[in-house]
């Protein structure tokens, strides 16, 4: 198995009001108040000082190993870690028992949307490096996902001698929170049909954030 290691420590990221306003439950185009909009957009210009961005990922060609069973049918797979560090997800905390939960919970959301904008951006990548050597991949898939136990983590984890200073609890959840794990399928021709993953067709959670491919409905 071929393994090519990448660190990437320039990430983008831009939070938007909108992006903050939808993590917060908002629905997509509802009218807020201007107060509303102001605290939000103060809140991403002092917090998004913070974000340490991170990504790193390992391209491994060849039939998956130990604890990547699941993807046993696959070419290869690359295994991904991202993160934002830990500064902001303390500040949200530190809000939240002060007090100040509405502050806090924006903040929250804050980090949240730069961490998926990490991962987005890691995943596309992996998606152009990949191409260049005539690969194709799959949307990204983590533990936790349907049909991968989070115990999985410890297998992704053990192929990365620099985690970005992400540790693992023993129930296998990311320190800092604001961090993600995932995998990408290789495949050179770009069919992905052969390796069963989750149960995204036979699932009926139409909105679930996690849905890589759509319910598969039936006539009766």
């Amino acid at each position: 198995m071929k393994e090519n290691f990448l660190v990437l420590d320039t990430v983008p990221v831009r939070v938007s009001i909108e992006d903050v306003l939808l993590q917060l439950g908002y629905p997509k185009g509802a009218r807020t108040s201007s107060r509303v909009r102001e605290k939000v957009r103060v809140q991403i210009a002092e917090n998004c000082q913070l974000i340490q961005p991170k990504g790193a990922y390992l391209r491994l060609e060849g039939a998956p190993q130990k604890g990547f069973e699941l993807f046993w049918q696959a070419e290869g797979i690359v295994l991904a870690l991202a993160t934002i560090g830990g500064t902001v997800e303390s500040r949200a905390k530190e809000l939240v028992n002060a007090g100040q939960g509405a502050t806090g919970l924006i903040i929250d959301a804050i980090g949240t949307i730069a961490a998926e904008q990490v991962a987005d951006f890691l995943e596309e990548k992996i998606r152009r490096d990949c191409a260049g050597s005539g690969w194709k991949i799959s949307r990204r898939y983590a533990p936790g996902y349907c049909g991968w136990k989070m115990e999985a983590q410890k297998e992704i984890f053990s192929h990365f001698p620099d985690t970005l200073g992400i540790t693992l609890t023993n129930s296998c959840l990311m320190i800092p929170e604001k961090s993600i794990s995932f995998v990408c399928l290789l495949s050179a021709g770009g069919d992905f049909g052969s390796v069963k993953i989750g149960n995204c067709r036979k699932c009926s959670q139409e909105n679930c954030p996690y849905r890589l491919e759509p319910y598969e409905t039936k006539n009766l």
